[in-house]
């Protein structure tokens, strides 16, 4: 009796191969998997660890974060801090904080806990020699912004016992970013948009009306911005000065980039320029050539750094990797070619708050795609350069759903650097030392009452991480069937500390086998069709004050006991676009459609005879997606995915308890058995009697962290298919 091996995806997802060719190392269906497990961290395909929360801000929402080293003190000391720009205040942390600092020293005066940037927007930064300088990127003024006014250009000193901020201008006779770096548009000044370090020299970028010049100050003097010939002195250059040969950059530059030993990258979204070397060094050498004119970049954050001074930057098409010394940029760059073309093709990336960061611990780079629409619903990648593949995570923490700004850190106790992650007020991090299954606990060495975790059971639950894999297809040779007799998985033997406060909460992982005709209906979903299901019980949905009677009285106001709308849904209007097609139940009493809701176009269930949809009058809203406080707001133009709370009269009032999820239907051929609980090692030995003509092993957790070594199944062939149709 053969075995058929299942093959451990440690090449991650792919969503561009055929469902009966499956590449050796892919698995169509992963989720919150790393090919570094949690345990050993060894290469060992594993539970992703949890999101800890370190600190969170009682009313600053996070404008950037950056590390930044200095040697401060007689004799110098060397301080590895971050620098944190937090509610247009600047804050610091070093490895033995458990909550930030706030810098009071301001333009020269002590004491001062005011805000000092006038925005609450994105804020650039890079450090050079003993400042970390700074771009207010959504700072405008109707002044021209001299010494004396607020600006979008600020410094911190690194070197000053703790930390002096101040106005990043011009002094003495020179010329500094307020004076040059700037456009005059109506009434208003715009200042710089992307900062950049160039060797010795700060690159600046990206100002409203100019969007293609480019500004740099003088060698190691980032004070001095007044462009002047000729260039071999180190003197400003900016792309806008006549008697300079080098010109603008051909497009709208939202990054520039460092690459390699002496080019910079102008990133734009529709082409990219490279400046092969500076002008100082090398005059008549120095060119901008254009390495693309239909490749860009999606983001002003849409990049980072990568070993051996390459450069990972997510393009409208996927992740390409650019190494020193390239002066062509092609799809032959692009990492996640033949992977997830599809999946990136369908992204709305002005829908996507978009961060790349590479993670020195796991040596990867993490793309965080944060929706602004339904952050929760978010779904980031994380791209393993040992196995050159990539896992799609999702984070259940409702104040860390994604990432906007990240950095590396080092730690008290010695650690390999960790990846500190900011989102919203909150900063959280990857813990290493405590395996969990739920995202958003404190973490480990961090108590501050800002940073605490879920106080209840249910807000728990909510938050363990939902992980699964699906090893597959495992294929018959047509065309006969197999008989699926027995699984059998071998997961690690190892033991993990887990916070005594969620102890016993989650089940073990357990076993699915998912069987069809097809490898499609075995894996696939039906794009015509979606599932509701109701996650709680329904109950009346009366106004808040009532009486929870459950009659049949005003539909207004009253969802009553025997109103169900869970189900399978369809459409017919494929040929339109999902954000106007409408699904229907069996018997066409309800339709999910996206409709005009609380203001704001949302999908929702309601009955399909109403005469109105918000419930002042007729028949009212049964589902919606509202984003209220507490609630989980999804995608405004995703209606196969998210979660839907009861809105019986147009709102929520405390009566409002009903919770129902959509997700895309698995097609009517593919039938699941349960195969039951998992145990570490090698005793998990599943009898099953299956018949088919392709069959997947789905892994799954809840909460409950594992690592897989093995999977296998054993099979006997069988008959050929007993249903043939002749044609003649």
């Amino acid at each position: 009796m053969p075995y058929l091996p299942g093959k451990l995806p440690y090449r991650g997802w792919i969503t561009d191969s055929p469902y009966t060719n499956v590449p050796d190392g892919y698995s169509a269906d992963i989720w919150n998997i790393l090919p570094a497990d949690a345990f050993r961290r060894r290469i060992r395909l594993g539970t992703r660890p949890a999101m800890n929360r370190v600190y969170k801000f009682a009313s600053h929402e996070i404008q950037g974060m950056f590390r930044c080293i200095a040697y401060n003190g007689s004799p110098p000391v060397r301080k590895d801090r971050i620098i944190i720009v937090a509610g247009g205040r600047v804050w610091w942390m070093d490895a033995t904080s458990v909550s930030p600092t706030q810098v009071t020293v301001v333009n020269g005066t002590s004491g001062v806990t005011a805000a000092q940037l006038n925005t609450t927007g994105r804020v650039d930064g890079v450090q050079l020699g003993r400042y970390l300088y700074l771009v207010d990127t959504t700072f405008t003024s109707t002044t021209a912004g001299g010494v004396s006014t607020p600006s979008a250009y600020w410094k911190v000193d690194l070197q000053t016992d703790g930390l002096t901020l101040s106005y990043w201008h011009h002094s003495g006779t020179n010329r500094g970013p307020e004076d040059d770096v700037k456009n005059l548009i109506g009434s208003n000044y715009y200042y710089a948009q992307s900062i950049s370090k160039y060797g010795a020299r700060i690159v600046l970028s990206g100002v409203k009306g100019i969007e293609n010049i480019w500004f740099m100050s003088d060698v190691d003097n980032p004070e001095h911005w007044q462009a002047a010939a000729p260039t071999d002195d180190g003197n400003a250059i900016a792309g806008n000065v006549a008697d300079q040969t080098l010109g603008p950059a051909g497009d709208e530059i939202i990054a520039s980039i460092p690459l390699g030993e002496s080019g910079l990258l102008f990133a734009s979204k529709r082409s990219l320029t490279y400046l092969n070397i500076d002008p100082a060094v090398d005059p008549n050498s120095a060119r901008l050539n254009v390495m693309s004119n239909t490749i860009g970049i999606v983001g002003p954050k849409a990049w980072c750094e990568g070993p051996e001074k390459s450069v990972y930057m997510l393009g409208q098409d996927g992740l390409y990797r650019l190494r020193p010394n390239e002066f062509a940029v092609d799809r032959g760059n692009l990492v996640s070619l033949n992977k997830l073309d599809s999946w990136f093709n369908q992204l709305r990336f002005d829908l996507l708050d978009v961060k790349l960061h590479y993670d020195i611990e796991r040596r990867g780079v993490w793309i965080w795609l944060t929706r602004t629409d339904g952050p929760e619903n978010s779904t980031h990648l994380f791209y393993s350069e040992q196995t050159d593949g990539f896992f799609p995570v999702r984070l259940y923490d409702p104040q860390i759903p994604g990432a906007s700004y990240a950095c590396q850190s080092a730690t008290a106790d010695g650690r390999n650097q960790i990846m500190l992650c900011a989102y919203g007020s909150m900063i959280g991090f990857f813990d290493q030392r405590l395996v969990s299954g739920v995202d958003g606990l404190p973490g480990s060495g961090y108590t501050d009452a800002s940073a605490a975790g879920p106080s209840t059971d249910a807000a728990k639950m909510a938050q363990m991480i939902d992980c699964r894999m699906s090893i597959g297809p495992m294929l018959a040779g047509q065309p006969s069937l197999v008989m699926i007799r027995e699984i059998q998985i071998e997961l690690g033997i190892d033991d993990y500390l887990e916070p005594a406060s969620v102890i016993g909460m989650a089940d073990n992982p357990y076993a699915q086998l998912v069987t069809a005709d097809t490898a499609m209906e075995a894996i696939a979903e039906d794009d015509t069709a979606i599932l509701f299901e109701e996650t709680t019980e329904t109950i009346d949905g009366n106004a808040a004050g009532t009486t929870i009677d459950a009659n049949a009285g005003s539909a207004a106001y009253d969802c009553q006991f025997a109103r169900r709308a869970s189900g399978v849904y369809a459409t017919q209007d494929t040929s339109v676009a999902l954000t106007s097609r409408k699904y229907y139940n069996d018997n066409n009493s309800y339709v999910f459609e996206r409709i005009t809701f609380g203001g704001e176009s949302r999908w929702v269930i309601r009955w399909a005879n109403a005469t109105t949809v918000n419930g002042a009058s007729g028949q009212p809203v049964l589902f919606a997606q509202v984003p209220v406080s507490g609630f989980v707001a999804v995608s405004s133009d995703d209606p196969e995915i998210g979660t839907y709370h009861l809105a019986p009269n147009g709102s929520f009032s405390s009566t409002t308890v009903v919770t129902g999820t959509v997700s895309r239907n698995d097609f009517v051929g593919s039938d699941l058995t349960e195969l039951g609980d998992l145990q570490e090692g090698m005793n998990n030995r599943m009898r099953v009697r299956k018949r088919a003509g392709a069959a997947y092993i789905k892994i799954r957790s809840t909460g409950y962290p594992f690592a897989i070594e093995r999977v296998a199944a054993l099979v006997d062939p069988i008959s050929t298919r007993r249903t043939v149709t002749e044609i003649t």
